[in-house]
């Protein structure tokens, strides 16, 4: 190596640097009404977006450059035969980039899992060091709250959107499940959960009643944080005598889970974010406050639930 080259190259890898620049979240309290209020998970993506490029202080610089447009699949399209009552949306990634009047050379709708939001960022920092990317927009949304208050109250709503920007849909992905498995009543989350929860408290040696006053003390920290949030959908803080307790609004769901206990998935949500290099960053001319380093990663994959 010449005098000089080994600067050059420590330059080149910090100018290389992933990180994030712009985040936005999205909610709705719709709960039936005027159907033109309702949310989809598409306007609910969009509006993240919109707050992600504002939030980088720099929105028109960093928009012609994003090169990557990354959607996260729905709950809708991650379900086998679902019925779309009131529409499909046909290329999530495609539509939000014309609503957005952005030109990615990739777009990518992803494959089923609640791990994939924090994959992606991993998979696309890397690309983004690796110089295979220039900037990633990453979003995704759902609207299962008004899909299911607009289902009560029988209104229609119109969630169909088509998009002709070429888009690489991975599918359903590696299943969670074996077919055995599905077949004796495993893979719906409340029916799996509840087998690690139980091998959980008998290694802790704990009983039934003192491991529900565990995990119901943990909740209530988490709905503390929850009732401070202007984006939570449930910002109620709830005791954990509250949530240990069973009553007609914490019915039991599946042993040892109350409802509190269990992910609600009855929410009107999006979010988004965006990720560049320090070099585009600063060419862009976002501050440099709003810079976030993402120092490494780990991804997983679990193994099948009888394993």
């Amino acid at each position: 190596m010449r005098p000089g080259e080994e600067q050059t190259t420590a330059s080149s890898m910090a100018d290389s640097r992933p990180i994030l620049v712009g985040v936005g979240q999205s909610i709705s309290r719709w709960k039936g009404g005027e159907v033109g209020d309702a949310p989809s998970p598409l306007s609910l993506s969009i509006e993240a977006v919109h707050k992600a490029f504002e939030d980088t202080g720099a929105r028109d610089a960093i928009a012609g450059r994003v090169d990557t447009l990354v959607a996260v699949r729905t709950l809708e399209d991650s379900v086998p035969k679902s019925p779309y009552p009131f529409g499909r949306c046909e290329n999530y990634p495609g539509a939000v980039a014309d609503a957005m009047e952005l030109k990615p050379s990739t777009a990518i709708y992803s494959a089923v899992g609640g791990d994939q939001p924090q994959a992606l960022v991993n998979e696309f920092a890397s690309k983004l060091a690796s110089g295979e990317s220039r900037c990633v927009l990453l979003c995704g949304a759902e609207a299962t709250a008004a899909y299911k208050a607009a289902v009560r109250s029988e209104q229609v709503l119109d969630w169909s959107s088509q998009s002709s920007l070429p888009t690489e849909d991975r599918g359903i992905g590696v299943p969670l499940s074996t077919r055995e498995e599905r077949k004796n009543g495993l893979g719906w989350p409340t029916n799996s959960y509840p087998l690690f929860e139980e091998a959980y408290r008998a290694r802790k040696k704990l009983t039934r009643a003192e491991y529900l006053v565990e995990i119901s003390e943990l909740f209530a920290g988490f709905s503390e944080v929850a009732s401070e949030n202007p984006y939570a959908q449930y910002p109620s803080k709830r005791s954990g005598e509250y949530l240990g307790t069973r009553s007609a609004g914490n019915y039991p769901i599946a042993g040892p889970y109350l409802k509190w206990h269990v992910a609600q998935d009855a929410v009107n949500q999006g979010a988004a974010l965006l990720l560049t290099t320090v070099s585009e960053a600063r060419s862009a001319g976002i501050p440099e406050e709003k810079w976030v380093y993402l120092h490494g990663h780990s991804t997983l994959s679990d193994c099948h639930i009888t394993e």
